[in-house]
């Protein structure tokens, strides 16, 4: 990944999804607020692990970070 030393170093969640909003990449912060290895977020969307009646809504959110606008 080209920007892995900043990734896996910062301290606030950060993930990589594909055109879908499938999550590709979490790094270790994220995997840490979530409780979950990196087998436990890959191929999952970002709504799948917050509490939310609109998922939509939450799908919106990704959208320009990589998500399903990109």
């Amino acid at each position: 990944m080209k920007y892995s030393i900043t990734f896996d170093d910062v301290s606030i969640a950060m993930y990589v999804t594909d055109r879908r909003g499938r999550i590709l990449e979490g790094n270790p912060e994220l995997l840490r607020l979530l409780g979950v290895d990196i087998n436990g977020v890959r191929g999952r969307r970002m709504a799948d692990f917050l509490i939310c009646d609109d998922s939509a809504l939450v799908d919106s959110l990704t959208v320009g970070f990589g998500g399903q606008g990109s």
